[in-house]
């Protein structure tokens, strides 16, 4: 897709087509078209279809007359073909889903049937109030998802992105004893795909609460420490360099003995991030549950949320699309 000279062979990702596609969720809200025309650019780039979905909760309008109630959906299925058709000048396979039933449910269960690599939905807030892609639906999708999610709040940068004006910058949050490898494989993915800045955030443990007080003295506990930190950096750092390559990956470490959807979102202001990448809230210990959470709702720029068990599933041969 890019042409960036300064992108080696050697960093680039390969992959093959295990995955269907991108889905996306949509309400028709000015939010959803946001994430609509993102899932398209990046189903493009992979070569992939793009599956537009809609749900029409019938529960919520069982008080409604029986013709106005069809009249309702009918409106709705001619607004998921105009959306279509809209997005369809991208020039990519396209297919579009109207089902009954709650949100959550049929956008998870059509991304298990279409066997989706993301979904894409408005961030939180970006929608109406009245419609059914709200701030709980996005929110629970996300953190539900045995998929990696990604929420919109700013199409621009993946347009420019996708038109060769400039690199993503990519912030990804990484906690190495938390087995957190599933946000740097879904960066990889990214990377992939077109030329990107990516900022590895990586938070040190807490080791000091590993130690207990009658096993070392003072002085001994700050060396053990010390080396506990220097031998996960030296590790880390290698093993990012495995899966990113060394092109435009850069690794910053935090030593505030912890990490907190405010200090992640204020690193990624200060990175002036186009995207952060976190763990969802099953990705992460308890003592972190409320990072994802914390950072879908707060942060201003797209996040994309991705569960544990997305690690590793990444093909490896190169998507249609990407330059060489």
């Amino acid at each position: 897709m890019l042409n960036d000279q300064s992108l080696q062979e050697s960093d680039r990702v390969r992959f093959e087509p295990l995955e269907t596609g991108v889905l996306c969720g949509t309400d028709f809200s000015e939010g959803s078209k946001r994430a609509a025309d993102v899932a398209a650019v990046l189903a493009k780039c992979a070569g992939e279809k793009l599956v537009l979905v809609h749900a029409v909760n019938e529960r919520s309008q069982e008080h409604l007359p029986g013709d106005l109630r069809e009249s309702l959906a009918l409106y709705a299925r001619a607004e998921l073909r105009e959306e279509r058709q809209r997005v369809q000048a991208i020039g990519l396979d396209q297919e579009e889903v109207f089902q009954p039933g709650k949100p959550v449910e049929v956008l998870l269960d059509q991304a298990r049937v279409h066997s989706a690599r993301l979904i894409v939905l408005a961030a939180p807030g970006q929608g109406q109030p009245r419609r059914w892609l709200h701030r709980s639906v996005a929110a629970r999708v996300a953190e539900a998802s045995v998929v990696p999610v990604l929420l919109v709040r700013d199409a621009r940068p993946f347009h420019r992105w996708a038109g060769g004006e400039r690199r993503l910058r990519v912030v990804v949050a990484s906690d190495w004893l938390n087995d957190s490898e599933s946000t740097l494989d879904w960066a990889q993915w990214l990377k992939g795909l077109g030329a990107c800045e990516v900022i590895v955030v990586y938070f040190e443990p807490r080791i000091l609460a590993h130690l207990s007080n009658d096993a070392f003295s003072s002085t001994l506990r700050t060396d053990v420490v010390k080396g506990c930190v220097v031998g996960h950096a030296r590790q880390f750092r290698r093993r990012v360099r495995e899966l990113l390559g060394n092109s435009g990956v850069r690794i910053r470490f935090e030593r505030g003995w912890g990490i907190s959807d405010a200090h992640l979102i204020q690193l990624a202001s200060e990175e002036q991030a186009d995207l952060i990448v976190v763990g969802n809230a099953k990705g992460w210990p308890a003592a972190h549950a409320s990072l994802g959470r914390g950072v879908m709702h707060y942060a201003p720029v797209n996040v994309a949320c991705i569960p544990e068990s997305a690690a590793h599933t990444h093909p490896t041969s190169k998507p249609k699309g990407t330059a060489t």
